[in-house]
């Protein structure tokens, strides 16, 4: 503890620290003529009292009257600093032709500042955008104008965020850094984190110079490194820190000197994820992926946690989790008598999890985690922090599980006295003892993490099947009734409803699910969990044979991988020199990881707000799909060949509006198969495809057979599509030829002469000319839309791939079953 306080309240203090912008920018009668420091300490007065929380609020700028006369002030005016820099360089320019504070100044879209990776050269810009102040659990709607964020926009916004927050007051649970958190996320995501406009020499130089990193980024960066900051001064200065203060706190007198490092950069990786995720069989495959997707997501929480309690840190210090990774910032301290370096604890945390890995799957799974020390200025530019942090995370990777040679290349072990004549049905393991998969399955026997895996999949599907947000709750001891799963020395538990009050406040923690309002959280620990987790409202299309069976046309299955092109190149090339701060890398990771894993799931159920980010696709309806994991950059999902489809075309259209930069660009893999095939080799087969796309030109999906097309190309593939369905009608489950129509024979023949046309160096056009003219319906208005397709196919420079391509799906949309 520092000063007596813990570091959850030190986190608290910071993250509220700037809340007086928020209600400053109102333009209450009482507020009007005040600084927003005094604004903040006010009304935090009001539900903290005269502490360390509203003090924060007060000190941490020293304006007039306020200088800060503790430590903690000066503390907080120091983490403040750290996470201000981006905006002091880029604001603060000796070029501005003027400077101005504005409260209605809009927040520029962080994605605007990435040029094309692409370019050696890095001068091409993205156009300017702007995004509007809103709730981030809404579709953010970025524009290519400066709005205004007038008074009355800010007043709605502030009342929400005010009714919600006196909703956790009045349960005593205001002091919850992670629900507060997750408020703020909520309602300042959007807000700017300075008002202050700048004028230079051009508009584009304007615009550059307009703040792209929003309230909550700010705030969350301040307390992640006030709580490190604590622990510095609080170790180095031991003795002084309650009697003197320091003239500042990093710059000698006792304080920092510029050449020390207070700070680490933590970073996880978890390797071994594809081949966990994907080597089961067919059996229960649905479930077996859910659950081990999702395994692996609490998997990450938890390890992350083990990180917070035995470093001494808060949910604030959590900087991204996605995809298997996760980032922390932590304290930099050395070792002394009986307490452990920093460093020290995180090999104990990363060894605690490697052993419990490599106990329950054998070493399939491995934790590695590094770290990387800097200082105040590295939070300028962080790039290089950040490339040296991949780097040593990327090399542990090519010493997996160096320390376990022995174990892994001892003397071969018996299999278990079950597996002398069958294995595990879903992974194939032969290790540990057999069971049964479920009641109702009881001659399917399956090892024990296997079945743990299956039930955590099951309760995922009729949690959420019931249309609330469910919760996790977290036990250090194996609850006694119900399911759970154990990772390390936790147990999860998923439950659609809310457990007995008394049961409830037993448990260590909830987690809720996809839940943004923060009255559902009535527990001390109650904590947010955002994860990718879309599934049917069907419960017959939540399996893979019901899924093909019953979607619109043939009963196939695709799987779909798709992630965001160069992102490598993004973070350490294409975002400018003097536009890579902590705070705006920082803020750059987390709106890709929001995407990826809240928006994904209100695209998929194509909810209000999100229509105008779906692509113009001929079929609708329900989608008979399932996201296995999305998080990070990337998304994996399963399901029906046409939902699978229209779910990438969607995805791509929203996340360029999501971004508003024609740079930031995703490349895809959808792989066809059978409901029967293992999964390892549609996942496998998507993988190859995914990469084929990116190989050849990125910006592009690979389709089906192989065949690689831009985005820009897929949308002749649609019109085409629709121009060929007008010679169809809407059937029971399949498109159908009417009487007056073309018969399915002359399609085929169609089908069959594009494809060797565009697949071989031979001249079919002639057979194709023929087939249009002697097949042209009589009637209208079939014999029109034929005309006016036999006019497109032989039009100069026709994009023949393209019709290939939509005569396929048109076919395929025609078949019933397999």
């Amino acid at each position: 503890m520092a000063g007596g306080h813990s570091w959850h309240s030190i986190a608290l203090a910071a993250l509220l620290h700037d809340i007086g912008q928020f209600k400053q920018r109102v333009g209450g009668a009482e507020d009007r003529g005040r600084p927003h420091d005094q604004i903040g300490f006010e009304w935090l007065r009001g539900f903290y009292g005269e502490g360390i929380i509203a003090t924060a609020a007060l000190k941490h700028h020293g304006s007039a009257g306020t200088e800060p006369d503790t430590n903690f002030g000066l503390l907080f005016a120091e983490a403040d600093d750290c996470a201000s820099v981006s905006v002091a360089t880029n604001t603060r320019s000796e070029s501005d032709l003027d400077i101005e504070w504005h409260s209605r100044v809009q927040l520029a879209n962080v994605f605007s500042r990435i040029r094309n990776p692409n370019r050696s050269g890095n001068n091409e810009k993205p156009p300017p955008s702007f995004t509007l102040i809103a709730p981030s659990d809404r579709w953010p709607q970025p524009s290519t104008t400066e709005g205004n964020n007038g008074k009355e926009t800010y007043g709605q916004l502030w009342d929400a965020f005010l009714r919600e927050f006196e909703a956790l007051h009045r349960n005593g649970y205001h002091q919850n850094v992670e629900a507060v958190l997750h408020l703020l996320e909520k309602y300042t995501s959007f807000i700017p984190s300075i008002s202050l406009r700048s004028f230079a020499g051009s508009d584009e130089k304007t615009y550059r110079d307009q703040v792209d990193v929003s309230l909550f980024d700010h705030l969350r960066i301040t307390a992640a490194a006030a709580v490190c900051l604590a622990h510095y001064h609080s170790f180095h200065n031991q003795m002084a820190w309650d009697k003197e203060i320091a003239s500042e706190p990093t710059e000698g007198d006792g304080g920092l000197t510029s050449t020390e490092s207070p700070f680490l950069l933590i970073g996880g990786d978890l390797s071994g994820i594809q081949k966990f995720i994907y080597t089961i069989s067919s059996k229960g495959a649905l479930k077996a992926l859910k659950g081990r997707s999702f395994f692996l997501e609490m998997l990450v929480e938890h390890t992350v946690d083990r990180l917070i309690e035995e470093i001494g840190l808060a949910r604030p210090n959590v900087i991204f989790t996605g995809g298997g990774r996760f980032y922390l910032l932590g304290p930099n301290i050395s070792a002394t008598g009986n307490s452990p370096s920093t460093e020290q604890r995180i090999t104990n945390v990363r060894d605690e999890i490697n052993d419990y890995l490599f106990e329950a799957f054998g070493g399939a799974l491995q934790l590695s985690v590094k770290s990387v020390p800097f200082g105040k200025e590295d939070f300028k530019n962080s790039s290089a922090i950040w490339t040296k942090l991949s780097g040593k995370l990327a090399e542990t990777k090519y010493r997996k599980w160096e320390t376990r040679i022995d174990k892994l290349f001892g003397v071969p072990q018996m299999p278990h006295s079950t597996c002398l004549t069958a294995n595990c049905a879903v992974c194939g393991r032969e290790d540990l003892q057999l069971v049964e998969l479920t009641e109702e399955e009881a001659e399917t026997k399956v090892c024990s993490q296997c079945q743990e895996q299956y039930s955590l999949g099951y309760l995922i599907q009729s949690s959420f099947r019931r249309g609330d947000h469910p919760v996790i709750y977290m036990w250090t001891e194996k609850p006694e009734t119900g399911r759970s799963i154990r990772i390390g020395n936790r147990y999860y538990q998923l439950q659609a409803g809310r457990l007995g009050k008394d049961k409830d406040w037993a448990a260590s923690a909830v987690f809720h699910l996809n839940d943004w309002n923060v009255g559902n959280f009535t527990h001390p620990r109650s904590r947010p969990l955002i994860v990718g987790v879309y599934l049917p409202e069907d419960e017959a299309s939540r399996e893979l044979e019901g899924m093909a069976n019953r979607g619109f046309g043939m009963a196939r299955l695709a799987a779909l991988k798709m992630d965001v092109d160069n992102l490598g190149r993004i973070f350490s090339y294409a975002v400018p020199e003097g536009e890579r701060s902590f705070s705006q890398m920082a803020s750059i990771s987390r709106q890709l990881n929001v995407f990826f894993k809240y928006h994904i799931n209100n695209l998929m159920l194509m909810e209000s707000g999100y229509t105008q980010s779906r692509s113009e696709f001929p079929i609708t309806g329900e989608r008979k799909l399932s996201i296995i994991y999305a998080g990070g950059d990337d998304l994996f999902l399963i399901g029906h060949w046409l939902d699978a489809t229209r779910a990438a075309f969607d995805i791509k259209t929203a996340f360029a509006r999501y971004t508003a930069n024609p740079y930031m660009t995703l490349s895809a893999g959808l792989a066809l198969g059978y409901s029967h095939d293992p999964v390892y080799r549609l996942a496998e087969e998507a993988g190859k495809m995914e990469k084929q796309a990116k190989e050849k030109t990125r910006n592009a999906i690979s389709l089906f057979d192989g065949r690689v097309f831009g985005w820009p190309e897929t949308d002749q593939i649609l019109s085409l599509v629709k121009q060929v369905m007008g010679l169809c009608e809407l059937g029971e489950g399949s498109l159908e030829l009417p009487p007056k129509s073309l018969t399915k024979s002359v399609l085929y023949r169609v089908y069959s002469l594009t494809k060797l046309h565009s697949s071989t160096s031979k001249w079919f056009i002639p057979k194709l000319a023929y087939t249009f003219g002697r097949s042209s319906p009589k009637d209208e208005p079939f014999a029109q839309i034929w005309g006016q397709l036999k006019n497109l196919v032989f039009s100069y420079k026709f994009n023949w791939g393209a019709f290939e391509e939509a005569l396929l799906w048109v076919l395929m949309m025609m078949r019933k079953g397999d």
